[in-house]
């Protein structure tokens, strides 16, 4: 409760100073994400109106200047996710796919036509846009997830082929959002950038310096008001925080759908960890001391045979298994295979039946997956990133989805197997 007091205290402070320090009636320098946008001319929203249009027909939509961008398989796919995920988000989700130039309305911008989008036709909800460059925006309006916790690295396209794998990307980012703990309030993402002015595009740069302080009196009926406004946030956001604190521990905290990179950043650091951990140790051959050595050096071993390899994200959810598994033995804590449904969850604690690679049989989960409803199973699972898009681990085939992680056989023993090393 302290924690939540100094923190409280701490915003209440910033905010007052921010209140003080801003000038008072001061023209703002940039439209903020609450601010209208500017008004076109009437044909300057034909396009978008006719994207609206379309939607309200079929929630995905793409340009037949992109024919290929969602072929027929893909575009069947893509269309079920976003019916799934309108119904358990309880909001319209829509999907665009357009060529966005800097010469259209929306200036280049995704989030901007999402926005223009969510003006012309007064409804909310997810949007996700892609351009013909591949690059995808994931705009919310009133959505009920901790949007903020969301990675921003899958947006970029591969360098190779920019449209290729675009329907699973779409995909895995609409169940991202769909795996985001859920909140109380709805949130917003990616109300960000502003268009200029019809006409103005390429207009000189504005001077973005504020104007004198305007009348005393006028400025104290503002900061009132104001600094009201700021007491009452604070006292809401200590009412968050230990609400939060109540129900962070059931939600799994793992990405579902991460990067490459993240999983090879992830692996390294908890690696580094287990290294200097085991330097720390008492070094008397006690059990525990043992198997943390055994999987700290199958994991190095791994991470080291990995390499550079792109196509080997699956063996770096492994790295990161047994570098845990190797802190959990030093902290004395008994080995125990992680969640099935995403290993990246933690250990196991219950048992649930689980549908995968076509068969359906009780599996370790962690409490959290364990407490989940099965349609929300789905999208909890961990994916991993391939070249064409991503799969859900468990339906690759290779050891460590027969050994279940470590529940059917000792995963560091599996991996020194698997890479030819005697133990």
């Amino acid at each position: 409760m302290r924690r939540h007091l100094r923190r409280a205290a701490s915003l209440l402070a910033a905010l007052a100073a921010a209140v003080l320090a801003v000038p008072l009636l001061a023209p703002p320098a940039a439209a903020g994400p609450d601010d209208p946008l500017p008004r076109l001319p009437d044909h300057g929203y034909a396009r978008v109106d006719r994207i609206a249009a379309a939607l309200a027909r079929d929630p995905v939509f793409v340009d037949p200047d992109l024919p290929t961008a969602l072929p027929g398989a893909d575009l069947a796919r893509v269309r079920a996710e976003v019916r799934d995920a309108a119904a358990e988000l309880g909001v319209p989700v829509r999907v665009v796919v357009v060529p966005n130039p800097a010469e259209s309305e929306s200036q280049g911008q995704g989030p901007l036509l999402a926005r223009l989008l969510q003006q012309r036709t007064g409804t909310g909800g997810l949007y996700v846009v892609a351009d013909a460059r591949g690059w995808l925006d994931v705009t919310a309006f009133g959505v009920r997830r901790r949007l903020t916790a969301m990675d921003y690295e899958d947006e970029r396209p591969p360098e190779d082929d920019r449209l290729a794998g675009l329907g699973g990307r779409i995909i895995d980012r609409i169940r991202e959002v769909r795996a985001l703990p859920a909140t109380e309030t709805p949130q917003n993402r990616g109300l960000y950038g502003t268009l200029d002015p019809f006409g103005a595009e390429h207009g000189p740069l504005r001077d973005v310096e504020p104007e004198p302080a305007g009348p005393f009196f006028l400025g104290l009926l503002l900061i009132g008001p104001a600094a009201g406004g700021a007491l009452y946030a604070a006292v809401r956001l200590v009412r968050r925080w230990r609400r939060r604190d109540r129900t962070d521990r059931k939600r799994p905290q793992a990405p579902s759908a991460p990067s490459l990179r993240w999983l090879r950043r992830q692996a390294e650091s908890e690696l580094a960890a287990l290294r200097t951990a085991l330097v720390g140790a008492q070094g008397d051959g006690a059990a525990n001391e043992r198997r943390a050595t055994e999987a700290f050096d199958a994991a190095q071993i791994l991470f080291d045979d990995i390499g550079s390899d792109s196509d080997r994200a699956h063996d770096l959810v492994v790295v990161i298994v047994l570098a845990r598994d190797g802190a959990a033995a030093l902290a004395g804590n008994r080995a125990a295979p992680p969640c099935f449904v995403n290993p990246l969850h933690g250990p196991a604690e219950r048992r649930k039946r689980i549908r995968a690679a076509g068969r359906n049989e009780r599996r370790r989960v962690c409490a959290p997956c364990a407490d989940a409803q099965h349609s929300r199973i789905a999208s909890l699972t961990l994916r991993i990133p391939r070249p064409g898009g991503r799969v859900p681990h468990h339906d690759l085939t290779g050891p460590w989805v027969a050994a279940e992680y470590g529940a059917r056989a000792p995963l560091a023993a599996e991996v020194l197997t698997h890479l030819g090393v005697e133990s």
